[in-house]
């Protein structure tokens, strides 16, 4: 493995490791990346730290001597003379290089050969350049149209920032390079490269439109288009250092081409071993394909064109790769699978059947089978198949294995003879409840189905009496285990069903019945009481109660069935009403309500509001009688009447004792001339008595209803007028005030008035009072006007309990300056006061004040609602204490620039009213001694600090420095040395002291180690296994250890010259 070294920014070398990068490439530091020069105008570069670039100046006149650079590149538009001034804004030597690098390929110079056209490296200060005079120019230049040329500006010095300016003079012009976009065929889906024909170099900024509202920033950036079709695309040039001229925009137009669409049919296919499979190549339209390309070649008939022949050994993945007119291509895959020989082996769980029974046929040895012929087969596929044939058969299987090869094998299927069956009688007849015996024949054994209404279903001969017709049948087994069956239909003669219409007809007393029987060919009554006749179809009955009657039908087989049938005769209702007679007064109306049937017909109707309902609502308007009709649920019917006769009210008359009152007074009303009253509205006292008291406290009507003795009634009003009451007000001319005080309550809207309650008035009466309540209190005064009608009106005095002041501090006590906090904890208050004591206020509910030195008694002032005040005092009082005083001394004192290795500084301490104390030494040090020492290790200023704190806890700090201390050790490193033998500078010597431990690596520019030495007094000869070597830059890597245990490490570049 090497270690390699690359030359950055700021001449520092950096030592690459594997997989790390501590630096990257500069632009303008390399040809490649040159500012492109588009017209003959000065630049100027400003001081900075630059670099050498990555690329070997080998080929220069610098070899590889360049540490600062700055590359400027042009294109000759007019062929003249040439000159140039490289002038440094201060004192250090810079050299140049200028090339012809025409024909140099894109993103390279050619610079070596003979591309360079002068050079000067001499170690001089001030102007350089072609045709400026002077030691460090050199003759002036001829430039060619059309060739491109590049400049090659070198600080020397080492360690120096001074920038430069570049002023142009001759007869040849220079012109930016016309660029062009470069965009290859583009297909569909394919990333594509855009690229710049003779671009600019430098730094630009590039803004490129593809033309399908994407957009890239990057010289040469790779796009891809979604969809076909043709766009035009952007690329706006943009210079970085204001060079404009350099500026261009750019346009191409980009025609993306659909990638052609192929398949292979089929895709998948599989062939036995010696089998070859067909593999057809199909592109979808439009495209045009002009080649196939097929691989492997393996086992194929030809590897162009669109139809192949495959016969590969094993399975194989073919691909084609098919290519349109645009150029764009495409690929399809298709599998040919290679089978194997096949032995299959098919076998049966029972060779010999009975007809219609089934057995499992089984195979093996293969994926897939099929089987035939398909007679009595459950499936034709399968590993495992259900065989019924009807008779003897011998089955083929075929089975296929995954790859499609396929071989076959037989099994043979025996199917055995069935018994006949016979049964005698063969199709007997029997009448619902007869039974008949049936015989059967042909076989070994017998069962018998259903076995119901049978006597024994496992007998030859068995006696069955089935109720409906009934299909037996026989399954009969013979010696060879075989079944077959038979059938015998017994057939059951249904009895007759016999009807009769009406069903259990109703009839009313005196009324007849006609029947009518069915379902039968003959028909015989009974009992014959009440009938006309006793045989026949049809037949009357006059019962005088309820009868019922048997009917026996025959039909022509002899089978009988008999029913019977209710005669039900029913009662005629009995119809009353309620009233039966009644007085009704002229102009009202009566209830009748019927009773005893189930509806009701009424007449006359049209005094009637329902003449089809129980109850009806009479309205006549002269004596009447109503007739009802009442029908039963039956049906049957009868009729009952009522009368009603009308008859004249009495009128009722009435009085008041008032007619206008006061609210709240009593005023009796009175009614007399018949027998009952009622009063409206109510409320008052005897509402239904012909004296009625009320109260009414607003103007209303009373309505008096009397009934006299007939029952009939009359009305009449009286109005009563109620006078407005007086509208009374009562005020306090303070409605909240402390417990003691007095207030004024005020009085209006009425004649006279009296207070409620006395407590604690000046009076009981008048207009105004005086009250000194002790407890918040309601009063009522009560005001009569002159009408002598009276309201009341309340008013509330409301006493606000005194407030009671009280606090607590934190701290009570602490240093200067003090900040304390005051809690209020007072009762019953509204506003608050502070006073301080140390000159400050305050008006909040809480509060807070800075304390200096001394004890102090702040007070509170609570105030509540009514403006009473409470007082309270902190009477211990608030301590304040004095911090103490921070100050030290220091041995050596601050400013003596002390040795690393004699760097211990000893502290007096001259605090005062201190206790305890905390040192801090500046270099993460500390110490709570009252006078310590401390020794520093490392090179620094240190500033000290001191933190004193007294018994209180009070604080002070001070800090005082800087405390010096002089670095480690020098180390140098030469440069530069000459191993020519002359006996001047013919080694490379590390000069350095007080190192513990040294070790130097020196590698050349690949990264080769030709020197290592843990010896600071071995010098390098600058000889590599005794063999010279040549003269350029070498790197070190110095790796040491100082006297007080730091890491030194140093990286830098020796110039090696013979």
């Amino acid at each position: 493995m090497k270690t390699l070294f690359i030359k950055t920014i700021g001449v520092i070398w950096a030592l690459l490791m594997p997989c790390i990068v501590y630096a990257q490439p500069v632009s303008l530091l390399d040809c490649p990346a040159a500012q492109q020069l588009c017209n003959l105008n000065t630049v100027n570069v400003p001081n900075g730290v630059w670099g050498p670039g990555n690329l070997p100046e080998s080929g220069t006149c610098m070899l590889t001597g360049e540490v600062s650079s700055h590359w400027y590149v042009f294109t000759c538009t007019q062929s003249g003379t040439f000159n140039f001034s490289c002038t440094p804004t201060g004192f250090v030597d810079y050299d140049f290089a200028f090339f012809n690098i025409t024909g140099s390929a894109p993103g390279t110079c050619n610079i070596s050969g003979g591309t360079q056209l002068a050079c000067n490296y001499a170690l001089t200060t001030g102007t350089t350049g072609i045709g400026c005079g002077g030691a460090g120019c050199t003759p002036t230049q001829n430039l060619i149209a059309g060739n491109t040329y590049a400049i090659l500006v070198n600080r020397f010095t080492a360690g120096s920032i001074i920038g430069f300016n570049l002023t142009f003079s001759g007869t040849a012009q220079i012109g930016a390079p016309q660029s062009s976009i470069t965009a290859p065929t583009v297909c569909l889906g394919s990333p594509t490269l855009f690229s710049i024909t003779n671009a600019p170099t430098g730094s630009y900024v590039y803004n490129w439109n593809f033309g399908n509202g994407s957009f890239s920033a990057l010289a040469n950036p790779t796009h891809t288009y979604a969809n076909p079709g043709t766009y035009n695309v952007t690329l706006q040039i943009t210079s970085t250092t204001g060079n404009t001229c350099m500026n261009q925009n750019l346009t191409a137009t980009v025609t993306v081409s659909d990638a052609p669409e192929v398949s292979i049919n089929p895709a998948t296919q599989t062939v036995c071993p010696g089998q070859s499979a067909t593999l057809d190549a199909i592109a979808q339209p439009p495209a045009v394909i002009t080649a196939y390309s097929w691989t492997p070649a393996t086992g194929l008939s030809a590897t162009t064109g669109n139809t192949v022949s495959a016969a590969p050994l094993q399975t194989t993945t073919y691909t084609v790769q098919v290519s349109d007119a645009t150029g764009c291509t495409n690929n399809a895959t298709a599998i040919v699978t290679v089978g194997s020989n096949l032995t299959i082996n098919a076998s049966t769980t029972d060779p010999s059947i009975c007809p219609g029974e089934q057995t499992t046929l089984s195979v093996s040895g293969a994926s897939n089978y099929t089987w035939s012929p398909a007679d009595g087969l459950n499936t034709t596929t399968g590993s495992t198949v259900t065989a019924a044939p009807g008779t003897s058969t011998t089955y083929t299987a075929t089975g296929t294995d995954a790859n499609g090869c396929s071989a076959t094998s037989t099994v043979s299927i025996d199917v055995l003879p069935l018994p006949i069956i016979t049964i005698n009688p063969s199709a007997p007849t029997i009448c619902t409840g007869q039974s008949a015996s049936l015989t059967a024949s042909g076989a070994n054994t017998y069962s018998w189905l259903p076995n119901t209404a049978i006597n024994n279903p496992a007998l030859a001969t068995v006696t069955v009496n089935p109720t409906t017709n009934t299909t037996y049948t026989i399954t009969g087994t013979s010696a060879e285990g075989c079944i077959a069956q038979q059938t015998v239909n017994v057939t059951v003669v249904n009895l007759p069903s016999i009807s009769v219409s009406p069903n259990n007809p109703f009839v009313c007393s005196g009324a007849a019945a006609t029947m009518s029987a069915s379902g039968a060919d003959t028909y015989t009554w009974a009992p014959n009481t009440a009938l006309n006749s006793t045989a026949g179809t049809t037949v009357t009955a006059s019962p005088t109660i309820t009868t019922t009657y048997t009917v026996v039908g025959t039909l022509t087989s002899g089978c009988t069935a008999s029913t019977t049938v209710v005669v039900n005769l029913g009662n005629n209702p009995t119809v009353t009403v309620n009233p039966s007679t009644s007085t009704l007064c002229d102009g009202s109306n009566i209830n009748i309500t019927a009773f005893g049937a189930a509806t009701y017909s009424w007449s006359p109707a049209n005094t009637l509001n329902n003449a089809l309902s129980a109850t009806v609502v009479a309205n006549p308007t002269a004596n009447t009688t109503y007739t009802v009709i009442g029908t039963a649920a039956n049906g049957c019917t009868s009729s009952a009447t009522t009368e009603v006769s009308l008859v004249m009210p009495v009128q009722v008359a009435a009085s008041a004792s008032a007619s206008i009152i006061c609210p709240g007074n009593i005023v009796t009303l009175t009614a007399q001339n018949v027998n009952q009253y009622s009063w409206l509205p109510a409320g008052g006292t005897g509402q239904f008595t012909d004296a009625y008291a009320v109260t009414p406290q607003q103007s209303t009507t009373y309505t008096v209803t009397g009934t006299d003795a007939n029952g009939c009634t009359s009305s009449a009003t009286l109005s009563l007028q109620v006078l407005n009451p007086p509208q009374v007000t009562a005020s306090n001319n303070n409605t909240l005030i402390c417990e003691g005080d007095f207030t004024t309550l005020t009085a209006g809207g009425a004649q006279s008035y009296t207070w409620t309650p006395f407590t604690s008035l000046s009076a009981g009466t008048g207009a105004s009072v005086t009250a000194n309540p002790t407890a918040t209190i309601t009063y009522t005064v009560n005001g009569v006007d002159a009408n002598g009608c009276s309201a009341s009106a309340t008013v509330v005095v409301n006493i606000d309990p005194l407030p009671v002041a009280a606090f607590s501090v934190d701290p009570e006590s602490g240093c200067d300056p003090l900040l304390v906090n005051f809690t209020n904890n007072s009762t019953n208050a509204l506003s608050y006061s502070w006073v301080f004591d140390n000159g400050q206020f305050a008006q909040s509910e809480n509060a807070l004040t800075v304390y200096t030195i001394g004890t102090f008694y702040p007070r509170l002032i609570a105030t509540n609602t009514a403006g009473c005040s409470d007082t309270a005092l902190f009477s211990t009082g608030i301590t304040v204490y004095p911090p103490p005083v921070a100050d030290f001394s220091s041995s050596p004192d601050t400013g003596v620039l002390m040795k690393y290795t004699e760097a211990l500084v000893t502290f007096t301490n001259l605090s005062q009213g201190a206790e305890t104390y905390l040192w801090n030494f500046g270099d993460g040090n500390s110490s709570n001694l009252d006078n310590p020492e401390h020794q520093y290790l490392s090179q620094g200023n240190y500033f000290v600090s001191l933190l004193a704190i007294s018994a209180q806890g009070c604080t002070a700090d001070i800090t005082k420095g800087p405390y010096e201390v002089e670095g480690m050790p020098p180390v140098f490193v030469p440069n530069t040395f000459t191993p020519n033998g002359d006996g001047a500078n013919d080694v490379l010597r590390v000069f350095a002291i007080g190192l513990k431990e040294f070790d130097l690596r020196i590698y050349d520019r690949w990264g080769t180690l030709v020197f290592a030495s843990r010896d600071i007094n071995t010098t390098w000869d600058g000889t590599y296994n005794g063999r010279r070597l040549n003269s350029g830059v070498y790197i070190y890597q110095l790796q040491a250890t100082l006297q007080n245990d730091d890491p030194l490490l140093k990286y830098g570049d020796v110039n090696l010259l013979r």
